[in-house]
C-alpha cells in the first residue's frame, strides 16, 4: 500500500517537513496485517491560480518497484484538481493499483466525489483507521481483480463506504451503508507506528494530532467531526509522547536533536475539554517536549455560567499555560520584531486564536459564538501572562459592510495597542472568506439566493445529473464595492501597530471618491473617509482614556491596559505628548462635543449689542445641513450636540427640521444620541412649531434681554409700544413653559441698560420662565460706573433671589448652577451657511479677524474629533478679535460674575440648594 506523507504545501515550515500524523495513524494498524507500506514525498498547493503537483520524480520511484495494490490519498478540497493530476500521473506510469480516497472532502461529499473521480476505488468516510484494514484485506491486485457476488455482498455492509469495483458482470457500484461516518470512539486505544519517521521529518519538531472534530458551530467551517469531539486523555497524549522518545533512541541514539521535542499539535481545537487540557499542562514541564503551538477557541478558555458564555477567562484554565511550555519561549528576539510581527518573523506564537474577525457584526455573521469583549478578555489575560497568541483574520465575506471593516479595524488596532508585544496577526492574512460547498454558509447562500456572491474556480458536472454538480469555490466576494478595493489593494500593514491599515484605507477611499459619480455611493463615501480621517490618533487617545478612566476610578474593564502602556502606544502611533496633549484632555471630557450651524444671518430684531452684519443671502442649503450631519456622526462619541445658532435659525424653518429630523435618526440608526439647542429670540416661535419640535430632544436658548424699554432695538415692525410686547412675549412664554422643552432665558446686559438688569430679570421670571442666564456684553468697553452697577444689580439680584427660595421659588438663575470660572467653549465647532468650518462659535468670528480662525471646509470630509480636538479654546473673555483694552475690561466683569457666584454658592445657594 503506499501512502503520500503530507500532500498539502503551505506556507508552515513544518508542512514540508513532517509527516502528517492522519497518514501515521492511518498506516499503523496495518503492521500486524503484514502489508507493506510506502511513504511518498508529493507536494501541491491548496491555494491560488496556479496549484502544480511537485516531486513527481519521487511517486515514479515507488511505483518503479513491486507492483502497489491499493493508493491511499487524503484529498481535500484545495488540492482536488492537483488529486486529479495525480491520479492521471499514477495511471499513465502504468500502475492498475486500487485508489482511496478519504479525509475531510469524501466524508462531507461522498457521492460528488466518486463522480468526478472516475478512477478511484474506494471513498471512505471518517476515520481512516476503521476502512484502511478492511481495504487491505479486500484489495486483491487492484482495479483488475474481479470479485465474486459474495465478496461484492460482504464488501458492501463495510460502513462509511462507497465501492467501484469488477463483480462477476462487469463494473459494480456498491452503496449500501455509505449514509455513515466511521469513528474511533477511543483514541487513547488507536496504535501509532512511528517507524515511518526519518530524521527529514523532525528538522522542525514533531507534529502530533491528539483530538478530532471540534463543538463549535462556525458557519464556514468544512472540518470533519463539527460540532462533536474526540480526543485522546491527557495521560493517552504523554504515551504517545513516550513512542516518539523511543523512536528518536533508535534513531540518534544519546544525540537526539533538540528540534526533535518541539511539538505542533494540529488539532482544530486543543481546549474543548478544559480539564483533559489542563491535565497537559500540568504535565508537560516534566517532560522534555516544548510546544511549538497550539489552537485554540476563545470561547474554550472563557467561563460559562448557566450555560451563558461570559467575558471572563478561565484563569484555572489560562494559568496553567505558562510561557515556558513553548519551544520559543526562550528564542532571543528583539521587542521591536514581536511590534512589527510581519517584517521579521524568526519566532512562533504559542497559541493560535481563532477569531477571524473584531467585528461584532461580523462575528454573528460566522457563527463565532462570542463577542468583542471575549476577545478581548482572552486577549488580555494571555498577553498579562507573557503568552505570545496569533489571531487568524479574514478581511471580508460577501456580507461586509466598509462600516464592519472599519469596526474591525479598529478593535484590532486597539488590541495591538493594549498588547504590542504579545498580540499578532496571524500572517499572511485572510482577504476573502471561502464558504466551501459543504460549508453551512454555503447552505445559507444557496436558501437565500446569493451564490452569485462567489468566485467559482472550477465546476465539476456530469452531463444530465445536476445533483452531482460540484463548484469548486475560489472565494466569497464583498458586494461592498469599498470592501472588495479595499481587499484588492492589499492594504493591511503592520506599520504603526497596525493604524497605518486604517491611513491606507483613508487614502485608498479618498482617491476612490475624487472619480465617484453624485449619488448614493459616493455620499456613503464622504462619511467612511471622515470616519477615517484622523483615525489612528483618535484610536490611540480612546484607548488612553479607558485607561486613564481605569486608574482614576480603580476598575479595570477587559482588554484596557494601564495608563502607562496606553500612553506607550500612542506615543508610538502619534508622537510625542506636546503634538496631541491638548486634544487628549477635550477627547477625555465627558462632555458632548457640539457642532454650531448658522442656517442664516437674518434676523428681525436689531439688538444694540450684536454687531453682526444682517445681510440677506447667507442662508444654509439642505445639501450643506447633510454634509454638516454626516460630519458631526462621524464622531465617535456617543453622545452629540447640534446647535442652531447665528442669526434666526427659525426663519429657515423648514432647514431646521430636516436638520432635527435627519440627525435623529441617523444617530439612532449608528447607537448615537444626538441632542439640540436651538437659539432664537422667541419672536419666531409658535404652537404649531413648539409642539414639532417638543417630539424630539430639544433644549431652547431664548434670548430674552428684559423689559419693553430694554428691548428698545427691536425692529419697529414687530414691536409697536409697550400694550404690543406686553401682548406678545407673555403669550409665548406660556406656549414655551407649556410645550415641555427644555430652556434657558439668556439675557444680555448692555452696558446702556445695566441700571435695568434686576428688573429686567424679574420681569422675564414673572412671564413665567424659571431658568435665566445673565450674560453681560462683551466688545464693550464699560466704564468703572457700569461695573459697579453691574455688581449692585448682582447683588439685588442675589438677594431677592434666597428672599424667593425661602418662600419656594422654583426661579434657577442658570450661572450659579455650574462652576464659578468663565465659560470655554472647549467643545463647540460651527459650520457658517457656506460650509466654512471655524473652531468655537462662529459668533465670536463675525469681525474683520474671521478668517483667522477657519479649520476647515466641509469638501475636506475631515473627521468632526480632529476639528473639535484641535480647534483652538474660546474664552469669551479673552476673544482674538477684542483690542487689549476691552480684553482687559472682559476680565473684569469676569471677576465680578465669579465672585458673585462663589458669594452665592457660600452662602448655601446655588447647585445643590436651588435644585
Amino acid at each position: 500500500m503506499l501512502f503520500f506523507e503530507s500532500l498539502m504545501n503551505t506556507d508552515m515550515p513544518h508542512n514540508d517537513r513532517e509527516i502528517s500524523q492522519g497518514v501515521l495513524h492511518m498506516a499503523s494498524p496495518l503492521v500486524d496485517l503484514g502489508v507493506d507500506v510506502l511513504m511518498v514525498n508529493v507536494k501541491m498547493s491548496i491555494t491560488g491560480a496556479h496549484r502544480p503537483v511537485e516531486h513527481l520524480d519521487n511517486l515514479t520511484e515507488a511505483l518503479s518497484g513491486p507492483p502497489i495494490d491499493l493508493i491511499c490519498i487524503t484529498l481535500l478540497e484545495g488540492y482536488f484538481e492537483g488529486v486529479r493530476v495525480l491520479i492521471e500521473e499514477i495511471r499513465a506510469q502504468g500502475c492498475r493499483a486500487h485508489i482511496a480516497v478519504g479525509g475531510v472532502m469524501p466524508t462531507l461529499a461522498p457521492e460528488h466525489v466518486m463522480a468526478h473521480l472516475p478512477d478511484v476505488s474506494f471513498v471512505c468516510r471518517g476515520d481512516g483507521e476503521v476502512h484502511l484494514p478492511q481495504l487491505a484485506m479486500i484489495a486483491g491486485s487492484g482495479v483488475d481483480t474481479v470479485y465474486s457476488q459474495a465478496e461484492l455482498d460482504t464488501m458492501s455492509t463495510l460502513s462509511g463506504l462507497l465501492a467501484r469495483v469488477q463483480g462477476p458482470h462487469g463494473p459494480v457500484l456498491l452503496s449500501e451503508r455509505s449514509d455513515q461516518v466511521c469513528a474511533v470512539t477511543e483514541l487513547d486505544q488507536v496504535p501509532l507506528d512511528l517507524q515511518h519517521l526519518h530524521p527529514r521529518h523532525i528538522e522542525g519538531g514533531i507534529e502530533i494530532s491528539t483530538s478530532r472534530g471540534c463543538i463549535h458551530k462556525c458557519t464556514f467551517c468544512s472540518i470533519m467531526g463539527r460540532e462533536s469531539y474526540r480526543a485522546r486523555s491527557a495521560e493517552g497524549i504523554f504515551e504517545l509522547l513516550d513512542r516518539y522518545q523511543d523512536r528518536f533512541e533508535e534513531l540518534f541514539g544519546e544525540h537526539i536533536p533538540h528540534n526533535a521535542y518541539r511539538v505542533h499539535i494540529c488539532d482544530d481545537d486543543f481546549a474543548c475539554e478544559p480539564e483533559r487540557t489542563k491535565a497537559f499542562f500540568k504535565r508537560l514541564l516534566s517532560t522534555p517536549f516544548r510546544l511549538s503551538s497550539i489552537q485554540v477557541s476563545v470561547a474554550d478558555l472563557c467561563r460559562r455560567v448557566d450555560g451563558k458564555l461570559v467575558a471572563e477567562v478561565d484563569d484555572s484554565l489560562v494559568d496553567l499555560m505558562l510561557p515556558e511550555c513553548f519551544a520559543d519561549a526562550k528564542r532571543p528576539a528583539p521587542s521591536g520584531d514581536y511590534v512589527a510581527d510581519h517584517k521579521s518573523r524568526s519566532w512562533s506564537s504559542y497559541l493560535a486564536i481563532g477569531v477571524e474577525t473584531f467585528s461584532d457584526a461580523e462575528l454573528v455573521r460566522l457563527g463565532k459564538g462570542y463577542g468583542v469583549e471575549h476577545i478581548r478578555a482572552v486577549v488580555s489575560a494571555l498577553a498579562a501572562r507573557g503568552l505570545h497568541m496569533d489571531a487568524y483574520f479574514i478581511q471580508s465575506n460577501s456580507q461586509t459592510t466598509a462600516d464592519d471593516l472599519i469596526d474591525g479595524l479598529d478593535e484590532l488596532c486597539r488590541l495591538k495597542m493594549a498588547h504590542p508585544i504579545h498580540f499578532h496577526v496571524r500572517f499572511p492574512i485572510v482577504p476573502r472568506l471561502v464558504s466551501y460547498f459543504t460549508s453551512s454558509s454555503y447552505r445559507r447562500m444557496l436558501r437565500q439566493g446569493r451564490t452569485h456572491t462567489q468566485t467559482i474556480r472550477a465546476l465539476a458536472q456530469v452531463p444530465n445529473h445536476p445533483e452531482f454538480d460540484y463548484p469548486f469555490i475560489e472565494q466569497d466576494e464583498p458586494q461592498d464595492p469599498l470592501v472588495a478595493a479595499a481587499i484588492d489593494s492589499g492594504f493591511f500593514t503592520d506599520t504603526d501597530l497596525y493604524t497605518g491599515s486604517l491611513t491606507a484605507l483613508h487614502t485608498l477611499w479618498s482617491g476612490m471618491l475624487k472619480e465617484m459619480p453624485e449619488g448614493a455611493l459616493r455620499q456613503r463615501t464622504s462619511r467612511l473617509v471622515r470616519r477615517l480621517d484622523d483615525r489612528p490618533r483618535r484610536v490611540a487617545l480612546s484607548l488612553l482614556a479607558e485607561a486613564r478612566r481605569a486608574e482614576q476610578t480603580g476598575y479595570r474593564a477587559h482588554g484596557v491596559p494601564t495608563e502607562a502602556r496606553a500612553l506607550a502606544a500612542v506615543q508610538s502611533v502619534v508622537g510625542v505628548p506636546g503634538r496631541w496633549l491638548r486634544a487628549f484632555s477635550r477627547h477625555d471630557s465627558n462632555e458632548a462635543p457640539r457642532l454650531t450651524l448658522i442656517p442664516t444671518w437674518q434676523c428681525e430684531l436689531r439688538c444694540s449689542y450684536c454687531f453682526i452684519p444682517k445681510q440677506d443671502g447667507r442662508v444654509m442649503d439642505t445639501a450643506t445641513v447633510d454634509r454638516s450631519l454626516d460630519m458631526l456622526l462621524a464622531s465617535d462619541r456617543p453622545r452629540l450636540m447640534l446647535q442652531f445658532f447665528g442669526g434666526e435659525a427659525l426663519i429657515e424653518w423648514p432647514l431646521v427640521q430636516h436638520a432635527i429630523a435627519s440627525g435623529t435618526e441617523r444617530a439612532e440608526a449608528a447607537g448615537q444620541h444626538m441632542g439640540f439647542i436651538l437659539s432664537t429670540n422667541g419672536w419666531s416661535l409658535d404652537t404649531a412649531k413648539l409642539r414639532w419640535l417638543s417630539a424630539y430632544p430639544v433644549k431652547l436658548e431664548l434670548s430674552l434681554d428684559g423689559t419693553s424699554q430694554v428691548q428698545n432695538t427691536f425692529r419697529q415692525a414687530l414691536l409697536k409700544g409697550e400694550d404690543s410686547y406686553a401682548r406678545g412675549i407673555p403669550a409665548k412664554a406660556a406656549d414655551i413653559i407649556a410645550s415641555g422643552l427644555d430652556y434657558d432665558v439668556i439675557m444680555v446686559v448692555h452696558p446702556k441698560a445695566v441700571d435695568r438688569m434686576p428688573e429686567s430679570f424679574f420681569h422675564i421670571a414673572e412671564l413665567g420662565f424659571e431658568r435665566i442666564q445673565i450674560n453681560f456684553g462683551l466688545g464693550y468697553l464699560w466704564a468703572k460706573e457700569q461695573e459697579q452697577c453691574f455688581a449692585d444689580g448682582l447683588h439685588t439680584i442675589g438677594t431677592q433671589l434666597r428672599e424667593q427660595w425661602a418662600g419656594g421659588s422654583n426661579l434657577k438663575m442658570v450661572n450659579l448652577l455650574g462652576r464659578p470660572m468663565p465659560i470655554r467653549l472647549n467643545a463647540e465647532i460651527t459650520v457658517d451657511w457656506d460650509g466654512t468650518i471655524y473652531g468655537g462659535n462662529a459668533f465670536l468670528h463675525e469681525t474683520e479677524h474671521k478668517q483667522k480662525f477657519v479649520i476647515g471646509q466641509l469638501d475636506d470630509l475631515g473627521s468632526f474629533d480632529r476639528y473639535w480636538m484641535n480647534a483652538p479654546t474660546n474664552d469669551y473673555l479673552l476673544d482674538w478679535s477684542y483690542p487689549p483694552d476691552i480684553t482687559t475690561n472682559n476680565l473684569q466683569m469676569g471677576a465680578i460674575m465669579t465672585s458673585f457666584i462663589k458669594w452665592m454658592q457660600a452662602g448655601g445657594i446655588g447647585a445643590t440648594a436651588s435644585g
